[in-house]
């Protein structure tokens, strides 16, 4: 079903992976402490990067294209969305924003992002975006 997946695996790194044409290209579930780096994931028939319970994981400078779902978490607790996943990462060469406690903030049309979560916000303002093929266009939590 995935390129890369990993299930009840903690403290796992992938770096420099090409996921093209499968089902799921990173997979990764009930696993934490992970950290994926500049890899590439491309057309898959549905999520390019799947985290579902994978607190303490960082991205940076992945880059997914013409997936079905770019992108998608998934959690039950609070924890589960502890995450770093920097602006360097990308969903069809737009961006992707992971904020975190931000407060009274606006975010607008300059951002252009491929996909926007604000983890714990308050006040915030999400305007002027267009965001397709991700698995949550926004997710606020």
């Amino acid at each position: 079903h995935g390129g890369v997946s990993f299930f009840f695996s903690n403290n796992n790194t992938i770096i420099n992976n090409t996921a093209d044409s499968n089902k799921n290209g990173l997979s990764i579930d009930w696993s934490s402490n992970n950290t994926l780096i500049n890899n590439n994931v491309c057309s898959n028939t549905r999520y390019g990067i799947y985290l579902l319970k994978a607190d303490s994981t960082t991205m940076t400078g992945n880059t997914m294209t013409n997936n079905t779902y770019s992108f998608c978490i998934g959690g039950y607790v609070d924890a589960d969305y502890n995450l770093s996943i920097d602006t360097s990462n990308t969903i069809n060469g737009k961006p992707m924003y992971y904020v975190v406690n931000a407060h009274d903030q606006i975010y607008n049309g300059s951002i252009n992002a491929g996909f926007f979560a604000c983890i714990f916000c308050d006040n915030v303002t999400v305007k002027d975006q267009s965001i397709s093929n991700s698995g949550f266009g926004m997710f606020l939590y």
